[in-house]
């Protein structure tokens, strides 16, 4: 009776070991993907392109911007403008002598800028979709004149500080290229003074597109 007791007791305990032997598995924990993923990628550009305003007219600009953030990023830029006018005409006098009246002008613009753009996606990837931006424009004015009437000629310079307001969007062309389209209002002085004195400010549209290459 002995033995058979034991060997029960023996394959009551063999049975056991699998479950004390088994690993014991703890819970994984998932990571948190609900936070929106910031902007990554090439957070630099470089651009060429064209503006056009109803106070400066057209000229060409060249811009450097990168991202300073998820939503923020920094645009830097310079553009020029020159323009040339040359005309005459020739008018009788009472005693019908002919005069002739000729006159030159040369007009020369540069500008400079800095602007804060604020891109309302929350996606990569870095300086591309929509986005509002303020920023303030400088420009140097350099005009010289000469006519028949004034030989000499005479020469004006004037400096002006402009505000600027713009919504545009850029896109993506490719992996490092982009387009960036947008509208948008320069505030401007007038030249002349209202009989109060003041000089009043004025809003003028202006738009434009430049072509990029990200880094």
């Amino acid at each position: 009776m002995l033995i058979p007791t034991l060997a029960g007791g023996l394959l009551l305990s063999l049975g056991t070991l699998p479950a004390l032997a088994a690993p014991r598995t703890t819970p994984t924990t998932q990571p948190d993907t609900t936070a929106a993923p910031a902007r990554t990628g090439r957070a630099h550009a470089i651009k060429l392109g064209l503006q056009s305003s109803n106070y400066t007219g057209q000229r060409p600009t060249l811009g450097y911007e990168w991202a300073l953030g998820r939503h923020l990023s920094l645009e830097t830029g310079g553009s020029y403008n020159g323009s040339t006018w040359r005309g005459g005409y020739s008018y009788v006098n009472d005693d019908n002598s002919v005069t002739d009246y000729s006159y030159y002008q040369r007009t020369r613009q540069v500008m400079g800028q800095l602007q804060a753009r604020y891109y309302f996606q929350r996606r990569t990837p870095a300086l591309i979709g929509w986005y509002a931006g303020l920023g303030l424009n400088t420009t140097y004015s350099y005009s010289f004149s000469t006519s028949t009437t004034q030989p000499a000629g005479f020469t004006t310079h004037r400096l002006a500080v402009q505000p600027q307001l713009r919504l545009g969007r850029q896109w993506a062309l490719g992996q490092r290229f982009l387009l960036d389209t947008f509208l948008g209002l320069d505030m401007n002085k007038l030249p002349g003074r209202l009989p109060s004195g003041r000089r009043p400010w004025v809003a003028t549209p202006a738009a434009g597109f430049q072509l990029g290459y990200r880094f």
